[in-house]
């Protein structure tokens, strides 16, 4: 029988998550799986050694011994899911203007959109400014008491000098700093105690060292909390929302998700690989589906690992890429 639990990462300096073609001045606000189980898999391999995080990914063949899902804001206890992607047959235009600008949604309001609990007024909006929180990057329910603000983007200068002419340039560094009571959280599910109390391990050691980028510059830092959780009801349903990146197995899985009323953004995944062997290198280019995308199917057993080995380094780059489903 599974383990479930939620994860919740209260930082103690601001975090650092860049992509590719966006400046350092941006950052993003979650974490994604697969940058998630990345840092887990690095620290596995120096915690464990190469053999020990060799055998845990093997067992990915077989099964899967850990999954997870991203990691979104919470506040006050209040955990935000992604905004599923699709079409909630809002009636007033402003309505329509405001939803553009959502990221995420609390969890209460996350349940009225994935069990078709919204009911539209012709004569009213059903979106109140009062529920639209962080610059309007948040839909809250009505009865949640959260802050005002949940996180907000600190940039700070930095200067670098010119190796040749010696000259001083000044640059900004973004980062996400979430107020008093806030962070992000995740879920996962493990095969065994074991494997559960391994991964524990090292998210206390990635909480000491940090995780995404700066964290030579004390970014990322944060404390962890464990809190026991149930696996999600299984309603009979044909659609389902992610809360994880997806790369589908073959082409074949690919066409059965995108059949039928379906919403998804594709994102590109790339980036730079953290090993000694292969420091210095960028990890092949891969295209999933986000987080909030509405695929068709049960989503049991979607995706998988994918290897994003450059042909220069002598060791697989492995990517998580499973879906967590919550049935629409």
């Amino acid at each position: 029988m599974s383990i479930h639990a939620t994860y919740h990462l209260n930082f103690r300096s601001p975090l650092h998550l860049g992509r590719r073609g966006v400046g350092l001045e941006a950052t993003e606000t979650s974490i994604p799986a697969d940058t998630l189980f990345s840092a887990i898999c690095q620290t596995w391999r120096t915690f464990y050694g190469e053999e020990g995080l060799t055998d845990f990914l093997a067992q990915y063949e077989r099964g899967e011994p850990f999954l997870l899902t991203s990691a979104f804001p919470f506040a006050d206890g209040i955990r935000c899911f992604p905004k599923p992607l699709i079409d909630l047959n809002l009636n007033a235009d402003a309505d329509r203007k405001k939803i553009k600008k959502v990221r995420y949604l609390s969890e209460k309001r996350f349940r009225q959109v994935v069990n078709g609990e919204l009911r539209v007024s012709d004569d009213a909006d059903l979106i109140k400014e009062k529920d639209l929180i962080n610059g309007g990057q948040l839909w809250v329910h009505s009865d949640d008491k959260c802050p005002a603000t949940v996180w907000s983007i600190d940039k700070r200068p930095r200067v670098t000098l010119d190796r040749q002419s010696s000259t001083s340039e000044i640059w900004h560094l973004g980062g996400v700093k979430f107020h008093e009571g806030c962070g992000l959280w995740f879920d996962a599910q493990f095969d065994t105690k074991e494997t559960q109390t391994h991964v524990e391990t090292l998210l206390h050691v990635l909480g000491d060292t940090g995780i995404g980028g700066e964290r030579s510059a004390g970014y990322g830092l944060f404390d962890l909390r464990i809190q026991s959780a149930e696996p999600e009801s299984a309603p009979e349903t044909d659609r389902f929302v992610t809360l994880s990146p997806v790369c589908p197995r073959d082409a074949d899985e690919l066409n059965g998700l995108v059949q039928g009323a379906v919403g998804y953004a594709l994102e590109e995944r790339s980036g730079w690989i953290c090993s000694t062997e292969g420091n210095g290198l960028r990890r092949q280019q891969i295209w999933m589906f986000g987080e909030g995308s509405v695929l068709s199917g049960n989503g049991a057993r979607v995706g998988r690992l994918v290897d994003l080995k450059p042909d220069p380094c002598p060791h697989p780059v492995w990517r998580y890429a499973y879906a967590w489903p919550i049935k629409m």
